[in-house]
Protein backbone atom coordinates (compact mmCIF):
# COMPACT_ATOMS: atom_id res chain seq x y z
CA UNK A 1 0.00 0.00 0.00
CA UNK A 2 1.11 3.75 -0.49
CA UNK A 3 2.41 5.58 2.25
CA UNK A 4 1.03 8.87 0.94
CA UNK A 5 -1.99 9.69 -0.37
CA UNK A 6 -1.38 10.97 -3.74
CA UNK A 7 -1.70 14.20 -6.09
CA UNK A 8 -1.30 14.07 -10.14
CA UNK A 9 -1.19 16.63 -12.36
CA UNK A 10 -0.49 17.42 -16.09
CA UNK A 11 1.27 20.73 -16.17
CA UNK A 12 0.27 22.70 -19.71
CA UNK A 13 -0.76 26.39 -19.05
CA UNK A 14 2.11 29.10 -17.06
CA UNK A 15 -0.86 29.23 -14.43
CA UNK A 16 -0.29 25.85 -13.20
CA UNK A 17 3.83 26.23 -13.26
CA UNK A 18 2.86 28.77 -11.47
CA UNK A 19 0.50 26.66 -8.70
CA UNK A 20 3.42 23.89 -8.76
CA UNK A 21 5.92 26.82 -7.59
CA UNK A 22 3.55 28.15 -5.23
CA UNK A 23 2.69 25.18 -3.40
CA UNK A 24 6.27 23.61 -2.95
CA UNK A 25 7.05 27.12 -1.67
CA UNK A 26 4.29 26.80 1.05
CA UNK A 27 5.46 23.27 1.75
CA UNK A 28 9.17 23.24 2.23
CA UNK A 29 9.48 20.02 1.31
CA UNK A 30 12.74 17.70 1.73
CA UNK A 31 12.07 14.87 -0.50
CA UNK A 32 11.49 15.09 -4.53
CA UNK A 33 12.11 12.61 -7.41
CA UNK A 34 12.39 13.50 -11.25
CA UNK A 35 12.24 11.16 -14.21
CA UNK A 36 12.38 11.25 -18.04
CA UNK A 37 10.56 9.47 -20.55
CA UNK A 38 12.82 9.39 -24.05
CA UNK A 39 12.59 8.10 -27.55
CA UNK A 40 15.54 5.86 -27.06
CA UNK A 41 18.71 4.28 -24.50
CA UNK A 42 21.22 5.90 -26.17
CA UNK A 43 22.94 8.06 -23.07
CA UNK A 44 23.79 10.32 -25.93
CA UNK A 45 22.09 10.16 -28.78
CA UNK A 46 18.59 9.83 -27.26
CA UNK A 47 15.99 12.62 -25.40
CA UNK A 48 13.66 13.32 -23.26
CA UNK A 49 9.95 13.80 -24.30
CA UNK A 50 8.20 13.60 -20.98
CA UNK A 51 9.82 15.15 -17.75
CA UNK A 52 7.50 14.16 -15.10
CA UNK A 53 8.57 15.12 -11.18
CA UNK A 54 6.75 15.44 -7.85
CA UNK A 55 7.68 16.34 -4.03
CA UNK A 56 6.18 15.28 -0.77
CA UNK A 57 4.21 16.97 1.71
CA UNK A 58 5.50 15.30 5.26
CA UNK A 59 2.77 17.45 6.81
CA UNK A 60 -0.29 16.44 5.03
CA UNK A 61 0.89 13.03 4.48
CA UNK A 62 0.67 14.13 0.59
CA UNK A 63 2.62 13.41 -2.71
CA UNK A 64 2.36 15.68 -5.73
CA UNK A 65 3.62 14.42 -8.84
CA UNK A 66 3.50 16.77 -12.16
CA UNK A 67 5.05 15.82 -15.92
CA UNK A 68 5.14 18.42 -18.64
CA UNK A 69 5.30 17.45 -22.20
CA UNK A 70 8.74 18.27 -23.97
CA UNK A 71 7.44 17.36 -27.44
CA UNK A 72 4.31 19.33 -27.65
CA UNK A 73 4.75 22.62 -25.15
CA UNK A 74 8.49 22.52 -25.52
CA UNK A 75 8.94 25.96 -24.11
CA UNK A 76 6.64 25.67 -21.45
CA UNK A 77 8.31 22.83 -20.40
CA UNK A 78 11.66 23.83 -20.74
CA UNK A 79 11.12 26.74 -18.73
CA UNK A 80 9.48 24.57 -16.00
CA UNK A 81 12.12 22.45 -15.99
CA UNK A 82 14.67 25.31 -14.79
CA UNK A 83 12.44 26.90 -12.65
CA UNK A 84 12.02 22.85 -10.98
CA UNK A 85 15.57 22.66 -10.50
CA UNK A 86 15.84 25.66 -8.55
CA UNK A 87 13.12 24.65 -6.25
CA UNK A 88 15.21 21.00 -6.24
CA UNK A 89 18.34 22.08 -5.34
CA UNK A 90 16.91 22.75 -1.90
CA UNK A 91 15.47 19.53 -0.76
CA UNK A 92 17.25 16.64 1.17
CA UNK A 93 16.81 13.99 -0.86
CA UNK A 94 16.50 14.41 -4.77
CA UNK A 95 16.00 11.18 -6.20
CA UNK A 96 15.58 9.07 -9.66
CA UNK A 97 15.88 5.53 -10.32
CA UNK A 98 19.04 4.65 -12.67
CA UNK A 99 19.48 8.09 -12.07
CA UNK A 100 22.16 8.43 -14.23
CA UNK A 101 20.13 8.16 -17.41
CA UNK A 102 17.83 10.62 -16.24
CA UNK A 103 20.86 12.86 -15.76
CA UNK A 104 22.14 12.30 -19.14
CA UNK A 105 19.12 13.07 -20.80
CA UNK A 106 18.85 16.43 -19.20
CA UNK A 107 22.59 17.11 -20.50
CA UNK A 108 21.40 16.22 -23.91
CA UNK A 109 18.77 18.89 -23.89
CA UNK A 110 21.02 21.55 -22.21
CA UNK A 111 19.28 21.47 -19.04
CA UNK A 112 21.70 19.63 -16.84
CA UNK A 113 21.13 18.92 -13.11
CA UNK A 114 24.24 19.17 -10.98
CA UNK A 115 23.85 19.81 -7.31
CA UNK A 116 25.24 17.41 -4.45
CA UNK A 117 21.77 16.41 -3.25
CA UNK A 118 20.94 13.59 -6.03
CA UNK A 119 20.48 9.74 -5.08
CA UNK A 120 19.19 6.95 -6.57
CA UNK A 121 16.61 4.63 -5.08
CA UNK A 122 18.62 1.67 -6.39
CA UNK A 123 21.32 2.35 -3.85
CA UNK A 124 18.10 2.66 -1.26
CA UNK A 125 16.74 -0.96 -2.01
CA UNK A 126 20.32 -2.61 -2.06
CA UNK A 127 21.79 -1.01 1.03
CA UNK A 128 17.72 -1.55 2.44
CA UNK A 129 17.98 -5.86 2.28
CA UNK A 130 20.10 -8.91 2.85
CA UNK A 131 22.65 -9.13 0.24
CA UNK A 132 21.14 -11.92 -1.82
CA UNK A 133 20.00 -12.25 -5.61
CA UNK A 134 16.77 -11.97 -6.86
CA UNK A 135 16.66 -15.90 -7.68
CA UNK A 136 17.75 -16.29 -3.34
CA UNK A 137 15.33 -14.32 -2.32
CA UNK A 138 16.83 -11.08 -2.82
CA UNK A 139 15.04 -7.81 -3.93
CA UNK A 140 15.24 -6.85 -7.86
CA UNK A 141 16.17 -3.70 -8.49
CA UNK A 142 13.86 -2.67 -11.30
CA UNK A 143 11.40 -0.12 -10.45
CA UNK A 144 8.46 -2.09 -11.05
CA UNK A 145 9.08 -5.47 -9.97
CA UNK A 146 10.17 -4.04 -7.13
CA UNK A 147 7.29 -1.88 -6.24
CA UNK A 148 4.83 -4.74 -7.43
CA UNK A 149 6.95 -6.68 -4.43
CA UNK A 150 6.79 -4.47 -2.09
CA UNK A 151 4.57 -1.75 -2.55
CA UNK A 152 1.63 -2.14 -4.15
CA UNK A 153 0.22 -5.16 -6.17
CA UNK A 154 -0.67 -2.60 -9.05
CA UNK A 155 2.81 -1.33 -9.47
CA UNK A 156 2.79 -2.90 -13.23
CA UNK A 157 -1.01 -2.04 -14.06
CA UNK A 158 0.28 0.90 -16.72
CA UNK A 159 3.41 -0.76 -17.83
CA UNK A 160 1.45 -4.11 -18.51
CA UNK A 161 -1.00 -1.86 -21.22
CA UNK A 162 1.83 0.05 -22.99
CA UNK A 163 3.69 -2.98 -23.43
CA UNK A 164 0.67 -4.88 -24.74
CA UNK A 165 0.54 -1.59 -27.16
CA UNK A 166 4.22 -1.59 -27.92
CA UNK A 167 3.59 -5.08 -28.97
CA UNK A 168 0.41 -4.44 -30.97
CA UNK A 169 2.51 -1.99 -33.05
CA UNK A 170 4.95 -4.50 -33.66
CA UNK A 171 2.65 -6.83 -34.51
CA UNK A 172 1.15 -4.02 -37.19
CA UNK A 173 4.62 -3.72 -38.89
CA UNK A 174 5.20 -7.38 -38.83
CA UNK A 175 1.74 -8.30 -40.49
CA UNK A 176 2.85 -5.82 -43.49
CA UNK A 177 5.83 -8.03 -44.36
CA UNK A 178 3.36 -10.98 -43.70
CA UNK A 179 1.31 -10.17 -46.39
CA UNK A 180 4.73 -9.61 -48.92
CA UNK A 181 5.70 -13.00 -48.23
CA UNK A 182 2.67 -14.39 -50.14
CA UNK A 183 3.65 -13.81 -53.64
CA UNK A 184 6.95 -15.69 -52.56
CA UNK A 185 6.90 -19.98 -53.44
CA UNK A 186 7.75 -22.57 -51.15
CA UNK A 187 10.50 -22.47 -48.17
CA UNK A 188 12.98 -24.87 -48.34
CA UNK A 189 12.35 -28.12 -46.84
CA UNK A 190 14.38 -27.81 -43.75
CA UNK A 191 12.22 -25.23 -42.02
CA UNK A 192 8.97 -27.41 -42.40
CA UNK A 193 6.64 -24.82 -43.88
CA UNK A 194 4.71 -25.21 -46.69
CA UNK A 195 4.73 -21.31 -48.00
CA UNK A 196 7.04 -18.52 -46.43
CA UNK A 197 5.68 -17.52 -42.73
CA UNK A 198 7.06 -14.84 -40.23
CA UNK A 199 8.23 -18.23 -38.61
CA UNK A 200 10.31 -19.02 -41.69
CA UNK A 201 11.85 -15.75 -41.52
CA UNK A 202 12.64 -15.90 -37.99
CA UNK A 203 14.18 -19.34 -38.51
CA UNK A 204 16.45 -17.74 -41.25
CA UNK A 205 17.62 -15.44 -39.14
CA UNK A 206 17.97 -17.34 -36.12
CA UNK A 207 21.60 -17.83 -37.38
CA UNK A 208 23.84 -15.46 -36.11
CA UNK A 209 25.68 -14.80 -39.10
CA UNK A 210 22.57 -14.13 -41.26
CA UNK A 211 21.70 -10.53 -42.27
CA UNK A 212 19.54 -9.69 -45.07
CA UNK A 213 22.07 -9.76 -47.63
CA UNK A 214 22.46 -13.44 -46.95
CA UNK A 215 18.72 -14.03 -47.80
CA UNK A 216 17.67 -16.40 -50.80
CA UNK A 217 17.58 -13.64 -53.89
CA UNK A 218 13.76 -13.89 -53.81
CA UNK A 219 13.08 -13.39 -50.05
CA UNK A 220 15.50 -10.72 -50.06
CA UNK A 221 14.01 -8.52 -52.00
CA UNK A 222 10.48 -8.95 -50.68
CA UNK A 223 12.57 -8.56 -46.80
CA UNK A 224 14.28 -5.32 -48.18
CA UNK A 225 11.48 -3.46 -49.97
CA UNK A 226 9.53 -4.13 -46.43
CA UNK A 227 12.29 -2.70 -44.56
CA UNK A 228 12.94 0.53 -46.43
CA UNK A 229 8.95 0.81 -47.31
CA UNK A 230 6.84 -0.17 -45.15
CA UNK A 231 9.10 0.68 -41.17
CA UNK A 232 10.09 4.20 -40.52
CA UNK A 233 13.41 5.37 -40.63
CA UNK A 234 13.61 5.36 -36.58
CA UNK A 235 13.18 2.00 -36.14
CA UNK A 236 15.12 0.64 -39.54
CA UNK A 237 17.92 0.01 -38.23
CA UNK A 238 16.92 -1.71 -34.96
CA UNK A 239 15.29 -4.70 -36.83
CA UNK A 240 17.77 -7.64 -36.96
CA UNK A 241 14.97 -10.52 -38.04
CA UNK A 242 11.43 -8.97 -37.16
CA UNK A 243 10.08 -6.34 -35.04
CA UNK A 244 10.20 -6.78 -31.74
CA UNK A 245 8.22 -4.97 -29.02
CA UNK A 246 11.13 -3.40 -27.13
CA UNK A 247 12.03 -1.52 -30.14
CA UNK A 248 9.28 -0.06 -30.42
CA UNK A 249 9.96 3.82 -28.52
CA UNK A 250 7.96 5.20 -26.16
CA UNK A 251 7.54 7.93 -27.90
CA UNK A 252 5.16 6.11 -30.35
CA UNK A 253 2.92 5.19 -27.84
CA UNK A 254 -0.25 6.41 -26.85
CA UNK A 255 0.37 9.69 -25.11
CA UNK A 256 -2.24 9.76 -22.39
CA UNK A 257 -1.54 6.35 -21.53
CA UNK A 258 2.44 6.96 -21.22
CA UNK A 259 1.65 10.06 -19.34
CA UNK A 260 0.42 8.31 -16.73
CA UNK A 261 2.72 6.12 -16.65
CA UNK A 262 5.54 8.50 -16.10
CA UNK A 263 3.17 10.24 -13.30
CA UNK A 264 3.15 6.92 -11.39
CA UNK A 265 6.89 6.43 -12.04
CA UNK A 266 7.40 9.61 -9.67
CA UNK A 267 4.98 7.89 -7.35
CA UNK A 268 6.83 4.59 -7.28
CA UNK A 269 10.15 6.49 -6.87
CA UNK A 270 9.22 8.14 -3.78
CA UNK A 271 7.09 5.37 -1.78
CA UNK A 272 10.33 2.83 -2.98
CA UNK A 273 12.29 5.48 -0.70
CA UNK A 274 9.91 5.41 1.87
CA UNK A 275 10.19 1.86 2.06
CA UNK A 276 13.55 1.54 2.29
CA UNK A 277 14.92 4.69 4.24
CA UNK A 278 13.71 2.99 7.61
CA UNK A 279 15.60 -0.34 7.02
CA UNK A 280 18.92 1.40 5.98
CA UNK A 281 18.45 3.75 8.72
CA UNK A 282 17.71 0.81 11.36
CA UNK A 283 20.33 -1.20 9.59
CA UNK A 284 23.10 1.27 9.92
CA UNK A 285 24.27 1.01 5.80
CA UNK A 286 23.30 4.58 5.34
CA UNK A 287 27.23 5.49 4.93
CA UNK A 288 26.84 3.06 1.67
CA UNK A 289 24.00 4.98 0.34
CA UNK A 290 25.78 8.21 0.79
CA UNK A 291 29.20 6.92 -0.91
CA UNK A 292 26.84 5.48 -3.70
CA UNK A 293 25.30 8.90 -3.99
CA UNK A 294 28.85 10.51 -4.45
CA UNK A 295 29.51 8.38 -6.94
CA UNK A 296 26.52 8.94 -9.62
CA UNK A 297 28.31 12.27 -10.93
CA UNK A 298 31.67 10.96 -11.52
CA UNK A 299 30.03 7.63 -13.26
CA UNK A 300 28.02 10.34 -16.06
CA UNK A 301 31.11 12.02 -16.65
CA UNK A 302 32.89 8.99 -17.59
CA UNK A 303 29.93 7.37 -18.96
CA UNK A 304 29.98 10.59 -21.22
CA UNK A 305 33.92 9.85 -22.80
CA UNK A 306 33.00 6.97 -24.06
CA UNK A 307 35.17 4.62 -26.78
CA UNK A 308 36.42 5.86 -30.21
CA UNK A 309 36.11 2.70 -32.15
CA UNK A 310 38.42 1.64 -34.91
CA UNK A 311 35.44 0.83 -37.32
CA UNK A 312 37.13 -0.41 -40.29
CA UNK A 313 39.21 -2.75 -38.33
CA UNK A 314 35.48 -4.17 -36.65
CA UNK A 315 33.95 -4.61 -40.28
CA UNK A 316 37.14 -6.11 -41.36
CA UNK A 317 37.28 -8.35 -38.62
CA UNK A 318 32.97 -9.31 -39.06
CA UNK A 319 33.87 -9.65 -42.71
CA UNK A 320 36.95 -12.49 -42.05
CA UNK A 321 35.28 -14.34 -38.98
CA UNK A 322 31.90 -14.50 -41.18
CA UNK A 323 33.80 -16.74 -43.41
CA UNK A 324 35.75 -18.30 -41.35
CA UNK A 325 32.28 -19.52 -39.65
CA UNK A 326 31.04 -20.43 -42.85
CA UNK A 327 34.12 -22.85 -43.95
CA UNK A 328 34.21 -24.10 -40.42
CA UNK A 329 30.60 -24.85 -41.12
CA UNK A 330 30.97 -27.31 -44.54
CA UNK A 331 33.61 -29.00 -42.46
CA UNK A 332 31.81 -30.27 -40.08
CA UNK A 333 28.62 -30.32 -42.06
CA UNK A 334 31.18 -33.22 -43.87
CA UNK A 335 31.82 -35.10 -40.93
CA UNK A 336 28.42 -35.11 -39.97
CA UNK A 337 27.29 -35.46 -43.68
CA UNK A 338 23.54 -33.12 -43.00
CA UNK A 339 23.68 -29.86 -42.34
CA UNK A 340 22.33 -28.57 -38.90
CA UNK A 341 22.41 -25.52 -36.27
CA UNK A 342 25.24 -26.64 -33.57
CA UNK A 343 22.25 -24.93 -31.22
CA UNK A 344 20.14 -27.98 -31.99
CA UNK A 345 21.77 -30.02 -28.85
CA UNK A 346 19.57 -33.25 -29.53
CA UNK A 347 20.23 -33.16 -32.98
CA UNK A 348 24.22 -33.42 -32.24
CA UNK A 349 23.23 -35.99 -29.46
CA UNK A 350 21.66 -38.12 -31.87
CA UNK A 351 24.52 -37.49 -34.30
CA UNK A 352 27.12 -38.65 -31.71
CA UNK A 353 25.41 -41.73 -30.63
CA UNK A 354 23.99 -42.96 -34.67
CA UNK A 355 26.89 -41.71 -36.76
CA UNK A 356 29.52 -42.46 -34.39
CA UNK A 357 28.48 -44.67 -31.77
CA UNK A 358 29.47 -42.27 -28.83
CA UNK A 359 26.43 -42.17 -26.38
CA UNK A 360 26.64 -38.94 -24.87
CA UNK A 361 24.27 -37.93 -21.71
CA UNK A 362 24.09 -34.41 -22.72
CA UNK A 363 25.73 -32.22 -25.43
CA UNK A 364 26.98 -29.34 -23.35
CA UNK A 365 29.85 -27.34 -23.63
CA UNK A 366 31.68 -29.27 -20.27
CA UNK A 367 30.43 -32.42 -21.23
CA UNK A 368 31.89 -32.50 -24.44
CA UNK A 369 34.99 -31.22 -23.35
CA UNK A 370 35.34 -34.32 -20.88
CA UNK A 371 34.37 -36.71 -23.71
CA UNK A 372 36.31 -35.36 -25.66
CA UNK A 373 39.91 -35.35 -23.07
CA UNK A 374 38.97 -39.15 -22.06
CA UNK A 375 38.73 -40.06 -26.00
CA UNK A 376 42.03 -38.19 -26.58
CA UNK A 377 43.54 -40.56 -23.82
CA UNK A 378 41.96 -43.95 -24.34
CA UNK A 379 41.26 -43.34 -27.64
CA UNK A 380 42.85 -40.47 -29.69
CA UNK A 381 41.67 -41.65 -33.43
CA UNK A 382 38.49 -41.73 -32.65
CA UNK A 383 36.43 -39.49 -35.80
CA UNK A 384 34.25 -38.20 -33.08
CA UNK A 385 37.30 -35.91 -31.48
CA UNK A 386 37.33 -33.78 -34.88
CA UNK A 387 33.18 -33.28 -34.70
CA UNK A 388 33.48 -32.39 -31.09
CA UNK A 389 36.34 -30.03 -31.51
CA UNK A 390 34.10 -28.65 -34.86
CA UNK A 391 30.69 -28.25 -32.55
CA UNK A 392 32.94 -26.56 -29.23
CA UNK A 393 34.87 -24.21 -32.20
CA UNK A 394 31.66 -23.08 -33.94
CA UNK A 395 30.33 -22.25 -30.84
CA UNK A 396 33.19 -19.89 -29.44
CA UNK A 397 32.99 -18.18 -33.29
CA UNK A 398 29.11 -17.29 -33.57
CA UNK A 399 29.45 -16.34 -29.62
CA UNK A 400 31.97 -13.95 -30.41
CA UNK A 401 30.67 -12.89 -33.65
CA UNK A 402 27.40 -11.88 -32.27
CA UNK A 403 28.44 -10.57 -28.92
CA UNK A 404 31.88 -8.99 -29.52
CA UNK A 405 31.24 -7.63 -33.35
CA UNK A 406 27.29 -6.93 -34.36
CA UNK A 407 26.71 -5.65 -30.33
CA UNK A 408 29.52 -3.04 -30.90
CA UNK A 409 27.84 -2.09 -34.49
CA UNK A 410 24.68 -1.76 -33.31
CA UNK A 411 26.14 0.03 -30.01
CA UNK A 412 27.64 2.73 -32.41
CA UNK A 413 24.23 4.07 -33.21
CA UNK A 414 25.92 6.27 -36.47
CA UNK A 415 28.51 7.88 -33.89
CA UNK A 416 32.16 7.06 -33.86
CA UNK A 417 32.36 5.90 -30.09
CA UNK A 418 30.85 3.51 -28.21
CA UNK A 419 29.66 4.49 -24.83
CA UNK A 420 29.48 1.89 -21.77
CA UNK A 421 26.57 2.24 -18.81
CA UNK A 422 28.60 1.41 -15.09
CA UNK A 423 25.92 -0.08 -12.24
CA UNK A 424 27.85 0.71 -9.20
CA UNK A 425 25.11 -1.31 -7.38
CA UNK A 426 24.79 -3.85 -9.88
CA UNK A 427 25.88 -6.95 -7.79
CA UNK A 428 24.94 -7.96 -4.26
CA UNK A 429 28.67 -8.60 -3.57
CA UNK A 430 29.35 -4.75 -3.84
CA UNK A 431 31.26 -5.00 -7.75
CA UNK A 432 30.48 -2.72 -10.52
CA UNK A 433 28.85 -4.05 -13.33
CA UNK A 434 29.16 -2.87 -16.79
CA UNK A 435 27.77 -3.78 -20.49
CA UNK A 436 31.12 -3.85 -21.50
CA UNK A 437 33.34 -5.74 -18.74
CA UNK A 438 34.65 -9.44 -19.49
CA UNK A 439 36.16 -7.84 -22.59
CA UNK A 440 38.78 -10.85 -23.39
CA UNK A 441 42.04 -9.84 -23.43
CA UNK A 442 42.92 -12.30 -25.99
CA UNK A 443 41.75 -12.68 -29.21
CA UNK A 444 40.30 -15.55 -31.46
CA UNK A 445 41.94 -17.33 -33.52
CA UNK A 446 41.92 -20.14 -36.73
CA UNK A 447 43.11 -23.38 -36.29
CA UNK A 448 46.69 -22.51 -37.15
CA UNK A 449 47.02 -19.49 -34.70
CA UNK A 450 46.03 -16.65 -37.42
CA UNK A 451 44.46 -14.23 -35.58
CA UNK A 452 40.72 -13.43 -36.78
CA UNK A 453 39.64 -10.96 -34.25
CA UNK A 454 40.60 -9.01 -31.32
CA UNK A 455 38.14 -6.86 -29.31
CA UNK A 456 40.31 -4.84 -27.46
CA UNK A 457 41.41 -3.62 -30.68
CA UNK A 458 38.35 -1.93 -31.96
CA UNK A 459 39.34 0.83 -29.34
CA UNK A 460 41.25 3.63 -30.80
CA UNK A 461 43.27 4.34 -27.76
CA UNK A 462 45.39 2.93 -25.45
CA UNK A 463 43.52 0.45 -22.97
CA UNK A 464 44.71 0.20 -19.20
CA UNK A 465 43.86 -2.94 -16.89
CA UNK A 466 43.99 -2.19 -13.18
CA UNK A 467 43.27 -5.38 -11.22
CA UNK A 468 43.57 -6.18 -7.21
CA UNK A 469 45.34 -9.18 -7.45
CA UNK A 470 43.26 -11.88 -5.85
CA UNK A 471 41.34 -9.55 -3.95
CA UNK A 472 38.61 -11.39 -2.91
CA UNK A 473 40.65 -13.91 -1.06
CA UNK A 474 42.69 -11.40 0.64
CA UNK A 475 39.60 -9.79 2.02
CA UNK A 476 38.65 -13.42 3.11
CA UNK A 477 41.88 -13.95 5.07
CA UNK A 478 41.48 -10.64 6.66
CA UNK A 479 37.88 -11.86 7.18
CA UNK A 480 39.54 -14.93 9.37
CA UNK A 481 41.78 -12.28 11.81
CA UNK A 482 38.27 -10.07 12.50
CA UNK A 483 36.59 -13.29 13.61
CA UNK A 484 39.09 -14.41 15.86
CA UNK A 485 40.06 -17.80 14.11
CA UNK A 486 43.07 -16.67 11.75
CA UNK A 487 43.78 -18.74 9.54
CA UNK A 488 47.63 -18.85 9.09
CA UNK A 489 48.39 -20.57 6.17
CA UNK A 490 45.86 -17.88 4.01
CA UNK A 491 47.26 -14.74 5.59
CA UNK A 492 50.64 -15.62 4.85
CA UNK A 493 50.04 -16.06 1.43
CA UNK A 494 49.08 -12.53 1.23
CA UNK A 495 51.05 -10.67 4.13
CA UNK A 496 54.20 -11.85 6.75
CA UNK A 497 51.08 -12.62 9.44
CA UNK A 498 53.15 -13.96 12.92
CA UNK A 499 56.29 -12.86 10.88
CA UNK A 500 59.31 -10.43 13.04
CA UNK A 501 61.86 -8.67 11.66
CA UNK A 502 65.45 -7.90 12.98
CA UNK A 503 65.90 -4.10 14.69
CA UNK A 504 68.77 -2.70 14.53
CA UNK A 505 69.46 -2.94 18.17
CA UNK A 506 69.38 -6.67 17.57
CA UNK A 507 66.00 -7.12 19.36
CA UNK A 508 62.96 -8.35 16.43
CA UNK A 509 59.40 -6.51 16.18
CA UNK A 510 56.16 -8.71 14.74
CA UNK A 511 54.50 -7.51 11.98
CA UNK A 512 51.41 -5.59 13.13
CA UNK A 513 48.50 -5.51 9.86
CA UNK A 514 47.09 -2.75 11.99
CA UNK A 515 50.29 -0.61 11.31
CA UNK A 516 50.39 1.60 8.42
CA UNK A 517 54.72 1.67 8.28
CA UNK A 518 54.37 -1.96 8.74
CA UNK A 519 51.81 -2.73 5.91
CA UNK A 520 53.87 -0.26 3.84
CA UNK A 521 57.17 -2.35 4.35
CA UNK A 522 55.01 -5.60 3.84
CA UNK A 523 57.25 -6.65 0.48
CA UNK A 524 60.64 -5.67 1.33
CA UNK A 525 63.48 -6.94 0.32
CA UNK A 526 67.10 -7.45 1.81
CA UNK A 527 69.92 -7.47 -0.53
CA UNK A 528 69.88 -10.86 -1.70
CA UNK A 529 66.00 -10.62 -2.44
CA UNK A 530 64.51 -12.82 0.41
CA UNK A 531 61.92 -10.98 2.73
CA UNK A 532 63.00 -9.04 5.64
CA UNK A 533 60.06 -10.43 7.60
CA UNK A 534 60.94 -14.33 8.72
CA UNK A 535 58.58 -16.43 10.26
CA UNK A 536 58.43 -16.38 14.23
CA UNK A 537 58.89 -20.02 14.80
CA UNK A 538 62.18 -20.68 12.66
CA UNK A 539 63.13 -17.24 11.47
CA UNK A 540 62.81 -18.71 7.74
CA UNK A 541 62.05 -16.04 5.08
CA UNK A 542 58.72 -15.43 4.28
CA UNK A 543 57.19 -15.55 0.71
CA UNK A 544 53.86 -14.85 -0.45
CA UNK A 545 51.99 -17.80 -2.21
CA UNK A 546 49.79 -17.63 -5.53
CA UNK A 547 46.59 -19.45 -4.07
CA UNK A 548 45.13 -19.94 -7.10
CA UNK A 549 48.87 -21.63 -8.76
CA UNK A 550 48.98 -23.49 -5.68
CA UNK A 551 45.48 -25.09 -5.96
CA UNK A 552 46.18 -26.05 -9.62
CA UNK A 553 49.01 -27.67 -8.87
CA UNK A 554 47.93 -29.67 -6.17
CA UNK A 555 45.07 -30.90 -8.66
CA UNK A 556 46.71 -31.47 -11.59
CA UNK A 557 50.25 -31.90 -10.29
CA UNK A 558 51.62 -29.78 -12.83
CA UNK A 559 54.20 -26.92 -12.36
CA UNK A 560 54.02 -22.98 -13.32
CA UNK A 561 56.63 -23.57 -16.10
CA UNK A 562 54.34 -26.21 -18.18
CA UNK A 563 52.46 -24.40 -21.48
CA UNK A 564 49.03 -25.24 -20.07
CA UNK A 565 49.38 -24.32 -16.56
CA UNK A 566 48.25 -20.98 -17.24
CA UNK A 567 45.16 -21.62 -18.49
CA UNK A 568 44.39 -24.41 -15.99
CA UNK A 569 45.03 -22.09 -13.22
CA UNK A 570 41.86 -19.91 -14.39
CA UNK A 571 39.53 -23.13 -15.36
CA UNK A 572 40.73 -24.70 -11.89
CA UNK A 573 42.55 -23.18 -9.35
CA UNK A 574 40.71 -19.79 -9.39
CA UNK A 575 37.33 -21.94 -10.09
CA UNK A 576 37.65 -23.69 -7.03
CA UNK A 577 39.35 -21.02 -4.93
CA UNK A 578 35.96 -19.19 -5.15
CA UNK A 579 33.97 -21.96 -5.03
CA UNK A 580 35.32 -23.13 -1.48
CA UNK A 581 35.24 -19.20 -0.80
CA UNK A 582 31.49 -19.05 -1.39
CA UNK A 583 30.97 -22.25 0.12
CA UNK A 584 32.54 -20.83 3.52
CA UNK A 585 30.37 -18.01 3.36
CA UNK A 586 27.23 -20.02 2.83
CA UNK A 587 28.38 -22.10 5.79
Amino acid sequence: MYKLNWIQQIITTNYQANNMIKLFKEVQPTIGAFDTETNGLHIIKSKPFLYPFGFVDDKTNTGYTYVVDLSKRSELARQVIIEWHKLAKTLKVYLGHNVKFDLHMLINIGLPYEEPNISDTMSWIRFAHDALTTANGGPPLALKEYASRYISAEAKSHEQLIAKERTDLAKVYNSKLKNRLTALGRPPEKYGYKSYTLSVIHEMFKDPIIDAEDLPDDVKQIYLEWLHQDIPIWLQNKINALVKSDMIQYDKVNRELLTKYALGDIILTIETYLNTQPAVESRGTYQGVDIENKLIYPLVRMERVGFPIDQEYLESARVGLKEYIKDTRLKLYTLAKTEFNIGQHALVKTILEEDFDLPVPSTGKDVLDDVVAHLRIKQPNHAAIEFIDYIQELRTLEKWYSAYIIRFQKSLNNCDRIYPTINSVGTVSGRCTSDWQQMPKDAITTRDGEELFSPRKIVRCPLVSIDFSQVELRVQALYTILVNDPDLNMLRAYSPYKCHRLKQDGTYEEYDYTNPEHVSAWNNKNEDGTSIWLHIEDNQPWESVDLHGKTTELATGLTPDDPSFHSLRTKIGKKVNFARLNLDKCS
